[in-house]
């Protein structure tokens, strides 16, 4: 195990988490003090790892001769006593537990009693939709009637528990289907509709007209019609059909919602997956209204976990910002944004990288709209200065083309021309090499060393050429996360990209 493995995990733990580890800890220390919380303290008062400095702290101590047996027993009790938490609020506990119950039942040759368990664990299992367990607690109900050697239960099993099975193993093979026709269209999505190839497009719409994928019926699990949902929204947001992708999106969150799934608290992820991609979705459309009472209904779905409460935090804030800068709202989206720079500081590593990088970009995007160019160049190098495989493809790529914007506006005229040939070259060598960015590129190279009407001429002779690329679809991603042409208006009339939008 990597050193770092370990530094890593004990500076992700939250202070409930740490103190969860004390405590499970103490259960294997005979004597006050053991190695692994002493170790434990020792690395967790790091900021950043040095293994030397614990060879010198423990240096008198014997573990340290074997310090890496050491270390790799304590990342496996940290695992441990995160585990177990999660498996006691865990949805399956109770069949799990069961399962569990049954086994040693069974083994001490308990049959009767295991058989009850069996039957109970079944039912359970049939209405908490979890096929795999309904299998083994078929299987264990096999085992039981042979070392019983139970000809009424082989007759009953030859025919209701064979159908039973049957049933099972369908909704299991139904829901690995949806699975991979789902990862075959997110695949396809790496490249913006417009650049598939002709296989690649019929592929597309052959898969789409799969018969699981005619209606949300076809399979009575759950967690199939939400592939059914998460399918067809991904589909027609990315062939361009929004009005579609709104209806879909709707009509995902009326399931997730509904009475038949409300009370279902693991399907809080699909709930929260739900109303972000309505929200999503009316914005697309300019439903700002809706998008509003949308952006409320995630607020008010109860979070039972920190885990949960931090996710549903950081989507709210997410889509708080996205729909207040959308719908022009300058003046709230900088409050927003105040609130939401807190919420990174507190949490930081603890929000998922992708939802990380979607609030910073929106953060660079809002300071620049309004002119603050400077907190604008500090959020969107938090973007650049990451590893580019850790960022999503057109947010990494946004970023190198606002970074040029900003040191535009900053008259950095000497670093500008720097990164101009930077990002020029990493264009180039990308495949999918699109006109937008060439055109950004080209007119900023056009205008840093001109002045007053010069510059002004530039993005004048540029905004028939960007008002061609908003046309095509290709650049859809693009202007939805910046608004070009405002740019393009706003150099035009000396004024800020919000000044043009509120007045538009």
């Amino acid at each position: 195990m990597a050193s770092e493995q370990l530094f890593v995990l004990i500076n992700s733990l939250s202070p409930d988490e740490k103190r969860q580890f004390k405590l499970f800890s103490s259960k294997y220390q005979r004597i006050k003090g053991n190695n692994y919380v002493r170790l434990f303290d020792a690395i967790d008062k790091m900021k950043s790892y040095d293994e030397e400095v614990l060879k010198t702290k423990f240096k008198k101590e014997k573990f340290v001769r074997q310090l890496h047996v050491t270390k790799n027993y304590l990342y496996n009790l940290i695992l441990q006593s995160l585990t177990l938490p999660h498996i006691e609020n865990s949805a399956d506990a109770p069949l799990d537990g069961t399962l569990i119950q049954a086994e040693i039942l069974f083994k001490k040759s308990l049959y009767d009693p295991c058989l009850r368990l069996v039957e109970k664990g079944k039912v359970l299992a049939k209405k908490m939709e979890r096929p795999l367990l309904f299998l083994e607690f078929s299987s264990l109900e096999q085992r039981i009637a042979i070392k019983k050697y139970d000809t009424d239960y082989f007759r009953k099993m030859a025919v209701a528990g064979y159908y039973d099975m049957v049933k099972t193993l369908n909704d299991l093979r139904d829901f690995v289907e949806l699975r991979r026709l789902q990862n075959s269209l997110i695949v396809l999505m790496e490249k913006p509709f417009e650049m598939l190839k002709d296989e690649e497009r019929v592929k597309l719409y052959e898969e789409s007209n799969h018969p699981l994928l005619r209606n949300e019926n076809q399979s009575t699990l759950t967690d199939c019609r939400i592939l059914f949902f998460n399918y067809w929204r991904q589909f027609y947001d990315y062939t361009h059909d929004y009005k579609k992708a709104y209806d879909i999106a709707g009509r995902y969150v009326d399931f997730i919602l509904g009475p038949e799934n409300a009370h279902k608290t693991e399907l809080f992820p699909s709930s929260m997956f739900a109303l972000s991609n309505l929200i999503a979705s009316q914005i697309k459309i300019a439903k700002y209204k809706e998008a509003e009472e949308t952006l409320t209904r995630l607020q008010e779905v109860p979070a039972r976990t920190s885990d949960q409460r931090l996710m549903k935090d950081e989507r709210a804030h997410l889509w708080r910002l996205n729909l207040l800068l959308n719908s022009g709202d300058f003046e709230e989206a900088l409050r927003s944004a105040g609130e939401t720079e807190e919420f990174l500081k507190r949490f930081d590593e603890k929000i998922s990288r992708r939802f990380r990088m979607q609030l910073v970009s929106w953060l660079a995007t809002l300071y620049f709209y309004c002119g603050l160019y400077s907190k604008s160049l500090f959020w969107r190098n938090r973007i650049i200065n990451t590893s580019e495989k850790e960022v999503q493809e057109d947010i990494y790529e946004l970023s190198l083309l606002s970074d040029l914007m900003i040191h535009l506006e900053l008259k950095n005229h000497q670093l500008l021309q720097y990164k101009l040939k930077s990002v020029k070259r990493y264009f180039q060598k990308k495949k999918q090499y699109h006109a937008l960015e060439l055109a950004v590129i080209k007119t900023i190279s056009l205008s840093q060393f001109k002045e007053g009407a010069g510059h002004q001429k530039v993005f004048a002779d540029a905004e028939e050429q960007f008002q061609k690329l908003a046309k095509q679809k290709i650049n859809t991603s693009y202007f939805d996360k910046f608004d070009f042409m405002a740019w393009i208006r706003s150099k035009q009339k000396k004024i800020t990209i919000r000044e043009v939008i509120q007045s538009s």
